[in-house]
């Protein structure tokens, strides 16, 4: 007899029996694909939320770094008065004020300026003094000496900027050459500019700025400021016409000219024609021996001489002069600082002393 398997036993189709089988793995490969991704995402969104941390750490960073450095150097320049290099850096590159005068401000860089010029040369010759409480008031003595300097160098400034005064490259360019060219020996460009590190510790642009292009400005400004000066210097003229320049050399007092309004200087013998002093011994070499100058304006900024000359040699000359100073930059400054119109950022100093050459 024969036997008929039931249907249901009977193999499924090869066809269907792979689409299930494609089915199954179809889905198993989904399967692995949301595993991958979502260890993947354990990653990624780690990672993104760390880079916003790092951004907002990175700020926080900077700005207690500025916060900190704006402290250390407000503690430095304005409490403990510290002169070193990385500070005066720093006031180079930030233009921080020490003082205002009549509503300008004192460049900080100009006051150390000033400040370790003098405290470098005047070392080089005598050395540190070996008394702590007698060296600390030589240092304050030249700290006021630059602080006063510095603010009457920043009210010219002010006031040559009211009167449309200008010092140009020019200008500095010339003088610069004439302090290179001064002393025995003309010194080359990279000589004098060493001579200026080892004297000073400047750059050019440095001693530029203090020794010749603010004393050119107290120059062209207290030439059109001082009536005074310029009154006094008619008088001047007027005697050595009428007595002779000898007569009136050595008469100031007998003639009026009392109170220091003209001052009798000599050269103390023969000097360089390139000696620095004001213009006057490139002057009197430029005339012949016992010859009279027209008033001109010292070098220095700092009032008008008449020379007269002595004695001359190839490169050497004798004079005597008569200076006639300026001092009205000197008194608004002095009549501004009594309406409270100076402010100082620094001091008192352990020695205030105002006897400075203004």
């Amino acid at each position: 007899m024969v036997k008929f398997r039931k249907k249901k036993d009977q193999p499924k189709d090869i066809k269907l029996v792979a689409a299930e089988v494609g089915k199954a793995d179809e889905n198993k490969l989904e399967e692995i694909r949301e595993e991958a991704l979502a260890t993947g995402r354990k990653f990624k969104y780690p990672i993104q939320y760390a880079k916003h941390k790092v951004v907002i750490n990175a700020i926080v960073i900077s700005v207690l770094a500025l916060v900190a450095l704006t402290g250390f150097t407000y503690m430095g320049l304005y409490r403990w008065q510290d002169t070193g290099d990385i500070l005066y850096r720093v006031t180079q590159v930030l233009p921080l004020p020490v003082a205002n005068v009549d509503g300008y401000n004192v460049r900080f860089s100009d006051y150390l300026m000033q400040y370790r010029s003098s405290v470098m040369a005047i070392e080089q010759l005598e050395g540190k003094l070996e008394n702590t409480e007698d060296n600390q008031r030589r240092l304050d003595y030249y700290k006021r000496e630059a602080l006063n300097n510095a603010i009457l160098n920043s009210f010219a400034l002010k006031l040559a900027k009211e009167n449309d005064i200008f010092i140009s490259s020019e200008q500095i360019d010339e003088v610069f050459n004439e302090h290179r060219r001064s002393g025995e020996k003309e010194l080359t460009e990279e000589q004098f500019l060493q001579t200026i590190h080892n004297n000073y510790g400047f750059s050019r642009s440095e001693y530029e700025r203090l020794f010749i292009e603010l004393p050119l400005i107290r120059q062209e400004v207290q030439a059109k400021i001082d009536t005074r000066a310029a009154e006094t210097l008619k008088k001047l003229q007027s005697s050595i016409s009428e007595r002779g320049f000898d007569d009136t050399f050595n008469g100031l007092a007998d003639l009026g000219f009392a109170g220091g309004s003209v001052l009798p200087e000599t050269s103390g013998g023969l000097v360089s024609n390139r000696n620095l002093d004001g213009g006057r011994a490139s002057a009197a070499f430029a005339q012949s021996v016992d010859a009279v100058s027209e008033p001109f304006l010292s070098r220095a900024g700092d009032g008008y001489y008449i020379v007269k000359t002595l004695d001359k040699s190839e490169d050497r000359v004798e004079y005597v002069s008569l200076k006639v100073p300026f001092s009205e930059l000197a008194t608004q400054r002095k009549e501004l600082k009594e309406q409270g119109k100076v402010k100082e950022y620094i001091g008192p100093f352990a020695s205030e002393n105002e006897s400075v050459v203004e």
